[in-house]
């Protein structure tokens, strides 16, 4: 089992910048508007590009030898044991992140991104200092509890955020009339389910803890919000042309 690395979870906690830049729509209301809408399709641009970016990477330092050592050079500390040899945990993880922004609604892809960003490293901390309930992979009940504990104040506090200053109106935890407990067993269930996910996790980029815990605890967060607000599930899938075409 890997140790708590603490440069990889500061380099993973960087990459929280584009997703809040994404929430935030910086691209949009300018008079270059290039799509319907601009920051998401931007945003989804972006991430695409850096997934392909890290795949031909690897795979140019899998290949050739002189690339392998120069990587692992510089960025050999951020990587696990056996990221050395099988591609590097960000792809997953901005995988998971370009689905998110395609399938999920905005405050939940930013949601299931800090379930992953406060939960995993909690995680990984308490289960490899106090693990002693193991599964196959490495995992321990006691780093599943850390996360989930960890991982649900997380969003709390960015749904507290979002409601109090947010722009977006939908998914707040209050209103002026009441208090949405909806909201707050749909963050619970997220958070449950991604970390229950992780459980079986392994090392492939689409059985990856970066790309479980924030897809699985996305759709499930997406699918019981839409139950929630009786909204048609047909209208989950997003509108293609708006947001791969410019307008």
């Amino acid at each position: 089992m890997d140790s708590f690395n603490i440069a990889r979870k500061i380099f993973h906690s960087s990459s929280l910048v584009p997703v809040i830049l994404y929430y935030l729509e910086i691209f949009d209301g300018h008079e270059w508007q290039i799509f319907e809408h601009n920051t998401r399709s931007i945003s989804l641009y972006f991430l695409i590009l850096i997934v392909l970016t890290m795949l031909t990477v690897d795979l140019l330092r899998f290949k050739f030898e002189p690339v392998q050592k120069l990587f692992l050079k510089y960025v050999g500390f951020m990587l696990k044991g056996h990221e050395t040899d099988r591609f590097q945990g960000g792809i997953p993880y901005f995988l998971g992140l370009t689905i998110g922004v395609i399938l999920f609604p905005k405050v939940i892809v930013v949601a299931a991104v800090f379930f992953l960003q406060a939960g995993d490293p909690a995680a990984a901390y308490f289960g490899g200092k106090y693990g002693k309930h193991r599964f196959s992979n490495g995992k321990s009940m006691e780093g599943l509890i850390a996360g989930i504990a960890v991982a649900f104040p997380a969003s709390l506090f960015f749904l507290t955020l979002h409601t109090m200053y947010g722009v977006d109106p939908t998914f707040t935890l209050w209103d002026a009339n009441s208090i949405h407990y909806g909201v707050f067993a749909i963050l619970f269930a997220g958070a449950v389910v991604g970390f229950t996910a992780e459980l079986f996790s392994k090392n492939g980029i689409l059985s990856d803890d970066n790309f479980i815990i924030p897809v699985v605890s996305g759709a499930v967060m997406t699918i019981l919000w839409f139950i929630y607000r009786d909204i048609p599930f047909h209208l989950m899938l997003p509108d293609w042309k708006a947001l791969f075409l410019p307008i």
